[in-house]
Formats: C-alpha cells, structure tokens, sequence
C-alpha cells in the first residue's frame, strides 16, 4: 500500500437541515463542497433552498488512504 494512490467512494448527499439563515431577502442557495487531497466535489447550488436543503446527488469522491 502506498500513500500516493488514491481510492474513492460514492457518497451521496440526501439533504441538510438547520443551517443559520444568511439571507436578509429570500432564501439562500446552499451548496456543498467536498476537498480531499486527491478530490475536490461539489453539489450543484439548490436554488432557494433555505435552511433545509435537498440534494439527492451521487458523487465519487477520490481520497488517500484505505477504504475498510
């Protein structure tokens, strides 16, 4: 095993909920950025989606390390 190679999952990002209101007009537009040292991913923007956001994305993320 070396620490160069990168691995990846599948992760999905199903929903968020109680996040602090940011907007003083409207509803905010939360996204979600994944960083690994191999990876960086992000959902797309859901468009006034408040402080309970839904996604329903799959994305394969790359990372070092071992998956078990």
């Amino acid at each position: 095993w070396s620490s160069d190679v990168c691995s990846s999952d599948l992760i999905t990002f199903v929903d968020a909920s109680g996040l602090k209101e940011t907007e003083l007009l409207g509803r905010q537009d939360p996204f979600v950025v994944v960083r690994t040292d191999c990876d960086t991913k992000q959902t797309s923007v859901h468009t006034n989606g408040g402080k309970n956001p839904r996604w329903g994305e799959e994305k394969t993320v790359k990372y070092k390390g071992d998956a078990s």
